[in-house]
């Protein structure tokens, strides 16, 4: 209930979800559950993210393009490296908000896989 997937993978649709996101969704607490591959703009997708968005969570997945994003924790960011402990903080932190989990369609295929019984 409230948590959501989307393949949102570089600024623009970044851009866009997030039009959709406060259309749908005026009143409530965001909390964004994210990983992009290394070859992304992460600092402009994360800068969108950041203002449209109460907490933004990061997490790594396999691949051999994804790169390291703990450097990009600040302010409204943190960073879990593990996606099932990173999926429960989110979850907890959105509290009756709603979880945007979007990031690289590579991400999206692996939380699929792995956070199919949660």
């Amino acid at each position: 209930k409230d948590v959501y997937l989307d393949g949102a993978h570089n600024v623009d649709a970044v851009a866009a979800l997030i039009a959709s996101v406060s259309r749908l969704f005026p009143d409530r607490k965001i909390t964004y559950l994210v990983s992009f591959l290394g070859s992304k703009d992460v600092s402009g997708m994360l800068a969108l993210l950041k203002e449209a968005s109460d907490e933004i969570v990061l997490t790594s997945f396999p691949d051999d393009r994804y790169g390291d994003l703990s450097g990009f924790a600040q302010e409204k960011i943190v960073f879990r490296p593990d996606l099932k402990g990173a999926y429960r903080y989110a979850k907890k932190r959105r509290k009756t908000g709603v979880l945007i989990i979007t990031g690289s369609i590579h991400f999206i295929g692996y939380v699929k896989r792995n956070l199919i019984n949660e």
